[in-house]
């Protein structure tokens, strides 16, 4: 999904995502997500100017975390291009965004980056149904952003 916002008169740039499951071959699925990113990237530059601020968020079905998945670039071909992670410092405990059940450990899927945005922190709504992931918020403000995390919030 993409929207392109006016927000006070500027250009917000955001991008709704859902990667491959890790269902499946593990090489494919990461060949996928990482085919999945690049394009992601040309749109990206094809449809904003330089400065204008873009949002990626979504279920990437990857984290930084998992031995598995360590081979999985998509997260790094982001930050790669200028993209910042809005859990960056946040403890793996404080974002769980997808509970483990049996074989499948806590994981942080579902990510929000950030280009030209600051470096706004993302917090995890916890305990919200509606969905087998939990929410992520984050305040974005064009120019700066502010930090909604507090460690041991839950």
């Amino acid at each position: 999904m993409y929207a392109k916002l006016i927000v006070e008169g500027r250009p917000l740039h955001v991008y709704g995502l859902h990667l491959k499951s890790n269902l499946g071959d593990p090489i494919k699925n990461t060949s996928k997500r990482e085919d999945a990113v690049e394009q992601l990237l040309g749109h990206i530059k094809d449809q904003c100017k330089a400065g204008e601020p873009v949002v990626v968020t979504g279920d990437f079905n990857t984290s930084k975390e998992q031995l598995n998945l360590a081979g999985d670039r998509t997260l790094l071909k982001l930050e790669e291009q200028g993209f910042f992670w809005a859990f960056e410092g946040v403890p793996l405990k404080d974002r769980i965004t997808i509970p483990g059940g049996g074989r499948y450990p806590d994981a942080c899927f579902d990510h929000v980056y950030t280009r030209d945005l600051g470096r706004p922190v993302a917090a995890v709504l916890k305990d919200t149904p509606g969905s087998d992931h939990f929410p992520v918020a984050v305040d974005l403000l064009q120019g700066a952003a502010k930090n909604i995390y507090q460690p041991g919030e839950q």
